[in-house]
């Protein structure tokens, strides 16, 4: 049978539920609008933000913040990024009716014909920009350590993190390469120093735990001593951020004065780009740091309306 230390030894197992979580959240917005004249509008908006807190929860726990508690006697161990956290965050939205046509700059003498192809046309654009959303660097051990962990700690989940022990420079970042994502550039797992098991090699041959290097092989983040959690945050550095440009281009025709058809051409991520996933953050697993999922894919769509 599994034990758990809590604060008094005789229970098998005690959850602890209140109210000390607490976080906070500060932000500086900006907008600048410009108003309908000449057929184009626009508005700009920009939030410059930090939300932070104890309620960090990892991916895939649950939101229930007493099962994940690390340390109920250091509860500032929890303090990080907030899952809704994002440092920047910038969003544009432009309307123009295109200048062609009657009563427009150019061609506003042409004949019916001409102004039926050239007059009516309106282009309209939305951008949304933000960094990512936050992660952290975990030290996942599967059931025989998450067993030792819980024993030792009291906690009631095997979510532990990583002790950072190096420098950290251009760290985290999107790049392409031949056939594969990565997201932390020049890092690398390796297999971590066996240690001393009292000459046990039978327990020395099940040792799986890894280090992550830089490119000179200096040790960046390793797994937490045993008994003790790592000194990162559960969310503390920011995942892949999402860029996307959203385009309309409309026409309409007036037939008399009760009846008109609208055309429009909707493009959803006009320029393609990938939004990228976040990626393994796992030091334990040798998948760590490469992006396996995307999504951002480019849609168009045609539609037709008639008024009357």
């Amino acid at each position: 049978a599994e034990n758990y230390i809590t604060v008094n030894p005789q229970f098998r197992s005690l959850g602890l539920h209140g109210n000390n979580d607490n976080s906070t959240y500060h932000s500086l917005v900006t907008q600048v609008r410009k108003r309908l004249r000449n057929g184009l509008s626009a508005e700009f908006a920009h939030t410059w933000a930090r939300a932070i807190g104890n309620t960090a929860i990892p991916a895939g726990v649950g939101t229930d913040t007493a099962l994940i508690t690390r340390d109920p006697r250091n509860r500032d161990l929890q303090k990080g990024l907030e899952t809704f956290h994002r440092r920047h965050s910038i969003n544009a939205f432009g309307g123009w009716d295109l200048p062609f046509g009657t009563n427009r700059t150019f061609l506003g003498n042409s004949n019916s014909l001409v102004n039926h192809l050239v007059g009516g046309w309106q282009l309209s654009a939305i951008f949304n920009w933000n960094t990512g959303a936050p992660i952290g660097i975990n030290a996942g051990n599967g059931l025989n350590s998450a067993t030792v962990f819980r024993q030792t700690l009291g906690a009631q989940n095997s979510v532990n993190t990583a002790d950072q022990i190096g420098d950290l420079s251009d760290f985290g970042k999107a790049r392409v390469r031949n056939g594969f994502v990565e997201y932390f550039e020049n890092f690398k797992t390796q297999a971590a120093p066996v240690p001393n098991f009292g000459g046990n090699t039978t327990v020395a041959g099940r040792f799986t735990n890894q280090v992550v290097v830089d490119q000179n092989g200096t040790t960046i983040f390793k797994n937490p001593e045993p008994g003790t959690t790592g000194n990162t945050s559960y969310r503390w550095v920011e995942g892949p951020g999402n860029i996307r440009v959203d385009a309309a281009l409309a026409k309409k025709i007036q037939i008399d004065e009760s009846r008109s058809i609208t055309v429009r051409a909707d493009a959803v991520n006009v320029m393609n780009h990938a939004v990228w996933g976040n990626p393994n953050t796992d030091i334990n697993s040798n998948a760590f740091g490469p992006i396996t999922t995307a999504t951002g894919s480019r849609t168009i769509t045609l539609s037709a309306r008639v008024d009357f």
